[in-house]
């Protein structure tokens, strides 16, 4: 693997260079997010007992801003700490993808609380 870092791996090449889907920081985003997205819905179900379908759109809209915090975080991290290695404009845009994607791929395990 060399002297590379474990978020830049490609773990199954889908889509090449510049997107690089599937990398390991992306299956990491879409898994992160993912239980995140069934945690925030204990809390969001539990105060919204009329729709499901309500429910299920604050809880994704929820852990997709969370999502967001960490991409202002990252970036953040671009601005102060030099060769951080955290991807550009792609990067940010396929994170937030995959973070959505996530908290979407949970939908069908939320429950009622």
């Amino acid at each position: 693997m060399g002297g590379g870092v474990l978020y830049s791996l490609v773990l199954i090449d889908l889509i090449g260079e510049p997107y690089s889907i599937l990398k390991y920081d992306q299956l990491v985003h879409f898994y992160c997010y993912f239980i995140a997205a069934l945690l925030i819905w204990k809390v969001v179900s539990s105060l919204n007992q009329n729709s499901k379908v309500t429910a299920s759109i604050i809880t994704v809209l929820a852990a997709s801003g969370i999502g967001g915090i960490n991409e202002i975080i990252e970036f953040l991290a671009t601005v102060f700490i030099p060769a951080t290695n955290v991807g550009g404009y792609e990067n940010t845009a396929i994170d937030i993808t995959c973070n959505f994607l996530g908290a979407c791929a949970a939908i069908p395990f939320f429950r009622p609380s």
